[in-house]
């Protein structure tokens, strides 16, 4: 069995925030919303102060910048509220056959065979879901097991699906060995 505990807090949880921000689609259109902030800026001093350019200025400082830190922000009081308290512990468990998130107030069963992948980037890790979703877990947050622990696992668990041999450094990347 391996377990990872750590405490979601509002700083965390901003953190998830601006992580999701900067992947994927997103991150186009953050990208977009700031190039049309910039360019709406630009055209209402060209313009002689044109005002609806700086309503379109506006818009794009609140859709590239703080529409989602306000939805986070709402979500984040809600499980507060949930939890009865400002943060709480959440405990994810890899047993044999399922991952079995516990975060006091609710409990959700994962299958492990619906993980695809392990990201890791200095202190997180990612197990990416089969649904495109991830469960974050963190280096320094083992209570049992370590990550060399997890890794192997599912480097095991990958390899029995494809009917492989796991490879020697344990890393799931390119799944098993050949």
């Amino acid at each position: 069995m391996i377990k990872n505990e750590y405490r979601v807090t509002w700083e965390l949880y901003r953190e998830w925030l601006m992580e999701n921000k900067t992947r994927g689609a997103k991150l186009f259109f953050l990208i977009f919303w700031s190039f049309l902030t910039i360019v709406s800026i630009v055209l209402y001093f060209l313009e002689d102060f044109f005002l609806p350019f700086l309503l379109l200025a506006a818009l794009g400082v609140y859709r590239a910048f703080i529409r989602d830190y306000i939805a986070a922000r709402k979500q984040y009081i809600q499980l507060a509220k949930l939890h009865g308290c400002e943060s709480w512990r959440r405990t994810i468990t890899v047993t044999d056959a399922d991952i079995v998130i516990d975060e006091g107030a609710s409990v959700v069963n994962c299958k492990k065979s619906d993980v695809v992948g392990i990201r890791k980037k200095g202190d997180k890790i990612w197990l990416i879901m089969n649904n495109r979703t991830v469960i974050r877990l963190y280096r320094s947050a083992f209570a049992e097991g370590s990550f060399e622990e997890l890794s192997k696992e599912f480097s095991r668990e990958f390899c029995e699906v494809k009917g492989k041999k796991p490879r020697q450094n344990g890393m799931p990347k390119t799944r098993c060995s050949r």
